[in-house]
């Protein structure tokens, strides 16, 4: 079973259906929680110097986000937000990461794979 199938079984749980523009969480808020995108898209915001937002990403369907403050407790460092109707996202806690994560081992794989990859692209980016 492959890591959105296995999410859907627990939407009606954990999960949330948005609009475009629906706030998922704003940059400084303290909160511990992740999502995965099961359908439609969100955005990933910053706010640069001259107080305009700035789209750093545009994250779809396997996507997942929010990871930085689940895994080390820090405060959101970024906001995102819905980029369009109908964009249905997986809420999950800490403790609840910590037993999917234990019934679904691919799950973790993946997701180090994905932030390896972002890494790399920061780095290029960083480098010019």
């Amino acid at each position: 079973m492959d890591v959105l199938t296995a999410l859907e079984k627990l939407y009606a749980r954990f999960g949330r259906e948005c609009r475009a523009g629906d706030l998922v969480f704003a940059e400084g808020e303290a909160n511990t929680e992740m999502y995965f995108v099961l359908d439609g898209a969100v955005e990933v915001v910053k706010r640069n110097p001259e107080g305009r937002d700035v789209v750093l990403a545009r994250l779809a369907k396997g996507d997942f986000f929010g990871e930085m403050s689940l895994l080390l407790g820090e405060s959101r460092s970024a906001t995102i937000r819905a980029a369009e109707d109908r964009t249905r996202i997986f809420r999950i806690s800490p403790g609840n990461f910590d037993t999917i994560v234990k019934l679904q081992p691919a799950i973790a794989i993946q997701m180090c794979k994905t932030l390896a990859q972002r890494l790399r692209e920061t780095s290029k980016k960083v480098k010019g």
